[in-house]
């Protein structure tokens, strides 16, 4: 993994003329690059901190990209706002186009309406993610 560092932003680098905004521009963001930085070395993580769930199910759509059978997910997301499909796995077919899922999500379930780009009556293990 790469280590991360941020530079900070130097008011000497600048010209004379434009020092006094930087220097402004400096005292809010150096901060700020010192925190993060602290953070990610105690181990903050994108997976443990930002509202998003991974999600994996098998499914087979119908030749309109129906599920076949009703599709419901279980989520402490109460408010969804995109699903990206991150895995597409067959053991007897490929993904014929971009996936991309529709779906209606009722307080903590979501239902899976329409998934375009998997060929109909093949089943797929599909991996998503939900993000809040």
């Amino acid at each position: 993994m790469a280590k991360i560092q941020t530079k900070k932003i130097n008011v000497n680098d600048f010209s004379e003329a434009n020092r006094m905004d930087i220097a402004k521009l400096a005292r809010s963001l150096n901060p700020f690059y010192d925190d993060i930085e602290r953070a990610l070395r105690k181990g903050l993580t994108v997976d443990e901190n930002l509202p998003m769930q991974y999600q994996t199910f098998t499914v087979t759509v119908d030749a309109f990209g129906i599920p076949t059978q009703r599709m419901v997910l279980n989520t402490p997301l109460t408010s969804v706002k995109g699903c990206v499909i991150i895995k597409a796995v067959s053991t007897d077919s490929f993904v014929t186009a971009t996936p991309f899922i529709t779906f209606e999500q009722n307080n903590t379930t979501l239902e899976i309406k329409h998934i375009a780009g998997l060929p109909a009556t093949k089943s797929f293990t599909l991996t998503i993610l939900l993000v809040n």
